[in-house]
């Protein structure tokens, strides 16, 4: 996809500095998420002075990301990802009381 806009995907950096195939870079970028979202959960449940506004705000922007990019660039293609989400949020909801 992005290759086919002439643009570089991070994948296609990794697999060619670390001279690795396509498969094993997304299992590496696979492994990352999972721990940060580990991190980002655990980091969630535990006490902090700072503000919760903060750490809310860490955790919504991943679970955008999580959303976006988790089948293919929702952001730049959202007509292969995110516009149907958008359509299920926004204008087809699901009725909470009938």
């Amino acid at each position: 996809a992005a290759e086919e806009r002439g643009q570089i995907s991070g994948r296609d950096v990794y697999m060619k500095e670390h001279g690795v195939s396509r498969e094993e870079a997304i299992q590496v970028y696979e492994e990352r998420i999972e721990n940060a979202w580990k991190l980002m959960n655990e980091g969630w449940m535990r006490p902090t002075p700072v503000a919760r506004r903060l750490p809310s705000l860490a955790y919504n922007f991943g679970c955008q990301g999580d959303v976006l990019y988790k089948e293919d660039d929702g952001l730049s293609r959202p007509e292969k990802t995110s516009k149907h989400l958008v359509t299920k949020l926004f204008i087809d909801p699901i009725p909470l009381e009938e």
